[in-house]
Parts: C-alpha cells; structure tokens; sequence
C-alpha cells in the first residue's frame, strides 16, 4: 500500500509538473490553432506513458492518464483537449485489443480517455469561457471522470460483474483520490501565480456572484441529498444481506440438527439392543451358577468356562456382602463393591428386590484397553455382573450412521458447516480437534455472530443438541459481495447524475436568472445613488417584470412606507410582548396544595426578551421550577426563548431527569441553530412528599437558597455548559434537600448585572442582602421588594437586561411524621 501510494504520488507530481511548467511558457498567451493542437499531442503522449508506465497493485495497473487529456482541455483550450483525448483513447484501444495491454477494460478505458478530451473541451468552452477553473472545480472534474471511468468498467461487463467489481474495488479509491489530487494541485499552483487564488479566498461575500454562492448551495444540497439515499439504500441493501444470509445459516443448522437427532435415536436404539444381549447373556450365567449352588459354590474356573462360552470381557460372582467372591479378573476377588460409586450402583441387586441392573459404557477398574458395557442379575447369595467389550456389539452399533458423515457440509458456494461434540472439540476436517472457543464461538445457543473460524471474518450461528453443537459460518465478503457491487454502481451512477443536473442548473442560472440580475442591478445603483427616477425596465420573464414593477413602485412609496413601516413595527412588537407574557405562567395560586408557595415575574429591557421562566407539575407530587437566559435581545432572543421553553418543558412532562432534560434539549437546541444563539437554564424538579429536589444548571447564575431560621445565601452548584453551544454534551445534575420552610430565590444575569448610572453593579451581595432584609415575606411580596430595591439601585439608568426572577417556598413534607 505504501509503495503504491509513493509511486503514485511520483506519478501525479510529474503530471503536474509538466503541465504547469506548459502553462508557464505558453498558458500566460494567446495560442494560435497550431499551438493548441500541438500541445494537445504533447498531452497525448503523456496519456500514452501513462498507459505502460502504470503501478502495479495488487495484480492490477492503476494510471492517472485521464489527467492529461483534462489538462490540455482546461488550461490550454478545447481543441487540446478533444486532441489529447483522442491520442490516449485510441492508443489505449489499439494496445489492448491487438496487444494484451489491459485487455478486460480497454473499452471502459478508450472511451473514459476520449471522454475526458472532450469534458474538458466543454467546461472550458462553455463553463468558465476560456478561463483557468478554480482548485475545487478541477478536482471536481477530475473525480468525476475517474468516476465515469470505473462505471464504464461495469457498464461493458455486464455478463462478468463479480469480476468487474473486483477491478473496481481495487483501481477505483486510488485512480479517482489521485487524478483529483493531479487536477486540484495544477489548478492550486497556476492560479497563484495568476493571484486568482488570492483573490477567490479573500473576496468578501458582496464581491462574489450570486451564481457561485448558489450553485455552492446546490452543491451541498444534492451532495447531501445523494449520500442520503446512497446510506438509505446501503443500509436496506445490508439488512437483506444479513436476512438472506440467517435465512440460509438457520435452514442449514436446521437440516444439520435434524440429522443428528436422527443420529441419536439411531445410536439410542442400538443401545437398547446391546443393552437387551448383554443382560440375556448375564441370565444364562445366572442360571448356570444357581445350578451349581450359588455364588457361595461358583469357582473361578467355573466363571472362566462361562466366559468362553458366553464369549464376553469378564464374569464376577458378587455376594449379598457386596465382597466379589469369584471373578475372571483376579484383580477383582476379594473386591469391595462399595468402594467406588460406580460399582456400589449394582449393589440394588443385593439391597432390593430389584432383578436385574444395566449399567451404561464405562472404562473397567483394570488398566484396559476399549469401554465396556456392564450389567448384572440377581442370583443365590447375590448376584452376577458380567462385563461385555463394545467391539463385540459392533453389529448393533452399525445401526446408526457416524456423525463423521455430516462434519463437512457446506452452505452455498463458501459457507461451512462445522459440528462439535458437547465439549466444544470441532469433529470436521477444517480446524479438526480445535475447541470451538478458540474462534470466539462459544455464544448464546441460537444467537448471530461474527468470528474468524473460517480464517476469515465469518457471519456465524449456533445451535447445540444434547451431545454436540452445530455451527454454520458464511465468510463476510461473500455474505455482502451483491451489496458491495451494488453500492458501487449505485454510488457511481449517482454522481455522475448529480454532475449532469449540477452542470444543467449552472447553465440555466447563468443564461436566464445571472444576465437579468445583472440588467437590474445596473438599474438599482443609480437608484441607491439618489436617482429616483430611475425606472427598471426588465421584461424578458414574467418574474422579472413583476420584480421591475415591484421596484419601481417600491421607490414611488418609499418615504411613505418608511413611516408607515415605523408605525407598524412598533405595533407588531407591543403584540409580540404579549404573546411571549401569555406563555409564561402567570397564576400562581395553587388551592389544593399547600405544600408550597411560589411566584415569578419578568420584566422586559426591549418589548420582547430572551429569558423566561417556567413552573409545572411533572405527576402528581412533582414539581419543576424552571428559569432561563436566552443569548441576545429581541424578537430572535425571544423566538429561541419560546423553542427553548416548549423544547424543556416537552422533556420535562415525559419523566426524564434533568440531566437527562438538559442532555437531550441541547441536542435538539443544535440542530439548525444557524444564528448560534444559546440559553443559560437552571432546572429543579422537588418531590413535594420528601423535599428532595433534583437540579441541573446550564451556566446559569448561582441560586440563593435560605435555610429555615437561617438567611439567604448563594448556593454555588455544578456548572454545565449552555444549551445550544456545543451538541453532544452530556450534563449532570445534583440533589437539594429542601426542609419545610426553606427557600429558593433563582434569577437571572440582568439581577445581579442591574448598573447605575455610573456603570456600577448591583451585583449578588448587594442581592443577598436584599433577600435577608425581606426574608420573612411571601414570594410575591419578595420578587416586588427585589423589583423596587433593583429599581432604586439603577435610578435614571435605563434597563439593559431582562430581569426575570422565580421565588419558591416550602412550607411542609408531607412525608414527615404528624403528631
């Protein structure tokens, strides 16, 4: 990766280098026909070298040859460019058809060359009138014929599309970031010697043309607009994939579970059948004991005999005693069947009435080689247990099928099967012997997921049985192949739509909207000069030869407008002034609850502010107290005031904390805040039964808070950031007990930032001390005394700052014991 990108670094310099040390000798002139056709060859050549003088990558050749033919065109005219295309299109064609030099996409590369000659011919002929395009519109220009290019490669192989994806998976990133970067670097250099460059970046709004600010716009829009879709139909497209893909995981653990429960009832049944022959065989002995006399009269030799003829591993004669008094093993006689949990299980033989006891496979006490399937039967004086070799119920065993012949499955082209015994060991060949937990597949039976089992990230699912568990794993290229190829042709087929609809509504903006703005204009500035006489006559549209009517009757009635739109103002905003005071709540009398009192008040600097106040029950026993200080003064201040209530407020009656009210109002706050406004905000929502009140405080001033028999203090709390500054914060919140008679006087700046004439704050202990000197009152009797004190302190000065302030009392806990 490094060394592609070093080379094609290489590459592109030298590309640019020639084509600004061109420019350099004949760019700064006018070109004769001549000399436009011979530098359109020189350019040729160049696409020509770049042909076989790619980079190698990843068996494919990358090449930035398309900057050459777009080269010639936009810096040295059209006739270079179709010139300098058509070399390096029809070169390419000849050495890939007759010479094997890139043959699978010597059409797409042909024609994507000849192409480029001839949009550069067009952008410079018709877009930028023989002018040098800015650094942006080159490396638009060149991405997009890159991105004509790799299309191509899918357009002329339909028949080959797996592999024509791959070519464009590998080609496409590097040949389009790298012809743009050739592009946009020639551009950048020629327009600084120009001092295009200087002037592009510097030039005030004012100076620049409504028709690059609204095409920027267009721009962005449709970019915005075609990555939406692009994501929308990428993520359906994903979601199919990984559908088809649990559709396909899910009927093949299906099929696979099926077939080894089918196993297991096989192997149950040939269980039951060795199980049946080896307690046959335990009886006969039995019978051939109690002939002799019993356990107490059987010999070992007798028990030798009786194992020849029965052909099994082993015989012992046990007594009621639990002490094996007769055995073919002579490790066994003399052996005490309770010592060891697994024979003490035959000693129900001896205890119950219980006949016979078949026992499941199990190694035998002596150092031998196979399991052994033992059982026994009651006889005179205890019982007989006989033990018979596995190997020797093979023909019962062969009635079940191994599960050795499922362990290599496949789903589909590349998917795998993969089946485990019930320990995690993997019985396939792949990964044969490994535990599946090495590869991260020990999960929740049933559940998705990805893992590398496979040796490649892998989509899995898993499903367990009583002795084994089943994973099927599909890789996650092949699991998204159709998506990926998809997404490219949708993604190059966008764009180059979105380039045709770009160029369309340049040319008409330009043609039909630019020229008579600009007649308009012309007409406007001796307007704006003082000639109002001036009459503007553009009538080439409808729309047009109304805005002319519009303008001249606007200048007949402008002194009369300007008085009357005087008037009007002041009207529209006395009734903005009451519509913002019809939001705030304004009664304050709570009949039925008498757990506490509470007022608040705003007092306006303009006819509309910015701060507001808030106070509403969340349930039953919750009340929230809200205050705030919206940025700016005004209608703006008081519009996002009011989004800014009603934002809180709707978070506020869902339940949340105010942490979380704060968290998620700012993030709607964010989201269009174009005038970047912000509000500073306190919270506090109390459980009227207990006192506890949570809070949370957006940079907003300190609260006073007086404790019962105490005195007004400020209560410094945790700051957050303001709402609307910065999305994405999240913010904390903190606990107040409130007492019965406790009080929580909370304001805003223009309180505490209240000036004289002399330009001196009130400031908080100026604040403090008002609140102590009238701390008995009521809230209404508080927030009137602080209005009078603040009214007082500032004498002649005129209001700067909205001034908004919120008392409340508590007067009991309702959960607190009565007497």
């Amino acid at each position: 990766m490094i060394d592609m990108i070093l080379k094609m670094t290489a590459i592109t310099g030298l590309m640019c280098g020639i084509n600004v040390l061109l420019w350099s000798f004949a760019g700064r002139r006018e070109l004769k026909k001549g000399e436009k056709l011979l530098i359109g060859v020189v350019f040729g050549l160049l696409a020509v070298l770049s042909t076989h003088f790619g980079v190698d990558y990843d068996k494919m050749m990358l090449n930035v040859r398309d900057i050459a033919p777009l080269s010639a065109g936009l810096f040295f005219g059209p006739a270079a460019g179709i010139t300098a295309g058509l070399i390096g299109g029809i070169e390419r064609y000849i050495v890939g058809s007759y010479f094997d030099v890139g043959a699978y996409t010597t059409i797409a590369c042909s024609v994507s060359t000849c192409l480029a000659g001839f949009i550069a011919a067009a952008f410079s002929h018709f877009t930028f009138k023989g002018k040098e395009p800015s650094p942006f519109f080159a490396l638009f220009i060149g991405c997009v014929t890159e991105v004509f290019h790799m299309f191509a490669v899918f357009l002329t192989h339909r028949d080959d599309i797996t592999n024509a994806f791959n070519v464009v998976k590998i080609c496409a990133v590097p040949m389009i970031i790298f012809t743009g970067i050739g592009m946009f670097t020639s551009a950048l250099i020629i327009s600084a010697r120009t001092g295009g460059l200087k002037a592009y970046i510097y030039a005030p709004k004012s100076q620049r043309h409504i028709a690059s600010r609204f095409l920027t716009r267009v721009f962005a829009a449709i970019m915005v607009l075609t990555c939406t879709v692009f994501i929308f139909f990428y993520s359906i497209q994903t979601r199919q994939a990984v559908q088809t893909a649990e559709s396909e995981l899910r009927l093949g653990v299906e099929e696979m579970v099926r077939d080894l429960e089918q196993i297991s009832i096989q192997r149950s049944s040939a269980a039951e059948l060795s199980g049946r022959h080896a307690l046959t065989l335990c009886r006969a002995a039995v019978r051939e004991i109690n002939d002799a006399g019993g356990i107490s009269a059987v010999t070992d030799s007798r028990l030798e005999e009786l194992k020849a003829l029965f052909d099994v591993r082993e015989i012992s004669a046990v007594g009621s005693d639990g002490i094996v008094a007769a055995s073919t093993e002579p490790a066994y006689k003399g052996y005490d069947m309770y010592s060891q949990e697994e024979t003490a299980e035959f000693m129900v033989l001896a205890e119950t009435d219980r006949e016979e006891y078949l026992q499941t496979y199990r190694e035998p006490v002596t150092e031998n080689e196979g399991s052994v399937l033992y059982c026994g039967v009651k006889a005179k004086g205890g019982f007989v247990e006989l033990g018979i070799d596995k190997s020797s119920l093979s023909e019962y065993e062969q009635l079940s099928r191994s599960v050795s012949e499922l362990a290599d499955r496949h789903i589909g082209d590349s998917g795998i099967i993969y089946i485990t015994d019930k320990n995690g060991k993997i019985l396939s060949k792949n990964n044969y012997g490994r535990n599946m937990a090495e590869f991260g597949c020990d999960r929740a039976d049933g559940t998705f997921f990805y893992s590398d089992i496979t040796g490649v990230s892998s989509y899995c699912l898993m499903q367990k049985t009583a002795d084994h568990a089943v994973i099927a794993a599909i890789p996650e290229k092949a699991l998204f192949l159709s998506r990926d190829i998809s997404a490219y042709e949708t993604a190059f087929a966008d764009i180059l739509i979105f380039t045709l609809i770009f160029l369309l509504i340049y040319i008409l903006v330009q043609n039909i909207i630019v020229n008579d703005l600009n007649k308009v204009n012309v007409s406007l500035n001796r307007i704006t000069g003082g000639d109002l006489n001036e009459e503007v006559k553009v009538s080439d549209s409808l729309e047009f030869a109304s805005l002319s009517h519009d303008i001249n009757v606007t200048v007949d009635t402008l002194k009369r407008y300007i008085s009357e739109a005087e008037n009007r103002i002041n009207k529209e905003l006395e009734f903005a002034r009451s519509i913002q005071t019809s939001t705030l709540p304004n009664n304050f009398d709570f009949p039925s609850r008498d757990e506490f009192a509470v007022h608040a008040c705003m007092y306006t600097a303009k006819e509309v502010g910015g701060d507001f106040y808030d106070l509403f029950f969340v349930d039953k026993n919750k009340l929230a107290l809200v205050i705030a200080d919206v940025s700016g003064k005004g209608i703006p201040a008081a519009l996002f005031m009011m989004r800014s209530k009603a934002t809180i407020k709707g978070f506020a009656e869902s339940g949340l904390e105010p942490a979380e009210i704060f968290t998620r109002a700012n993030a709607m706050l964010c989201e269009g805040n174009d005038t970047e406004m912000f509000v500073t905000a306190w919270i506090g929502i109390i459980d009227l039964e207990t006192g506890v009140m949570q809070c949370a405080n957006a940079g907003h001033e300190y609260p006073a808070i007086k404790r019962c028999g105490g005195s007004y203090e400020l209560l410094k709390d945790k700051h957050c950031f303001v709402l609307g500054g910065q999305s994405k914060i999240k913010y904390k919140q903190y606990e107040l007990v409130m007492q019965a008679g406790d009080k929580l006087f909370v304001y805003t700046d223009g309180v505490a930032e209240a000036n004289d004439v002399s330009q001196q704050l009130l400031g908080t202990e100026r604040m403090i001390s008002a609140l102590n000197a009238n701390a008995d009152a009521s809230p209404e009797q508080t927030l009137a005394y602080m209005k009078q004190y603040i009214d007082d302190f500032c004498g002649e000065a005129e209001q700067f700052d909205d001034i908004t302030m919120l008392d409340f009392h508590y007067i009991k806990n309702t959960d607190a014991p009565h007497p």
